[in-house]
């Protein structure tokens, strides 16, 4: 759920978003990540009154106290923590950053990357589930957000 389960976990967010001025959505043009996720950010962010811009190009946007990012793809990631780190932003405080898709290494990344993500396992779970049984599978598998210091 590229939708609804986004719009619901910016929502359980909301009090962490409000320390900024704007929430940027870094969605690159060559992403295959579904465009769903902008049509339900946008939404969230009118709905509560959030300024925010939606980025196809993030490679010469310069990084501004009092932005949280949303970033799908770990090189845009790479990016504004670089570029963070060459103007002696805190994230968490200066900036705020929310990624797509758990790795393990988020969880080590400048004190913690917050994200928001499938359950990765369960959805391994149940693919082995259609191999093994041959059925067909179809559910939606939750999305939650693991906050950290990043945000």
């Amino acid at each position: 759920d590229f939708g609804e389960a986004v719009y619901n976990s910016f929502s359980e967010i909301l009090h962490l978003l409000k320390k900024y001025n704007e929430f940027i959505f870094i969605y690159p043009a060559h992403t295959y990540h579904p465009h769903e996720s902008v049509e339900y950010f946008n939404k969230f962010c009118d709905d509560n009154n959030i300024k925010h811009d939606v980025l196809y190009d993030f490679k010469n946007e310069d990084i501004k106290a009092g932005r949280a990012f949303v970033v799908l793809e770990d090189v845009d990631l790479a990016q504004i923590l670089d570029r963070a780190k060459k103007m002696k932003y805190k994230l968490g405080q200066d900036i705020g950053i929310l990624s797509y898709n758990e790795t393990p290494m988020k969880r080590f990344i400048c004190e913690g990357i917050t994200v928001i993500s499938t359950n990765f396992e369960e959805m391994g779970r149940k693919a082995a589930e259609y191999i093994t049984k041959k059925e067909t599978v179809q559910i939606t598998i939750p999305t939650s957000v693991k906050i950290r210091e990043s945000l």
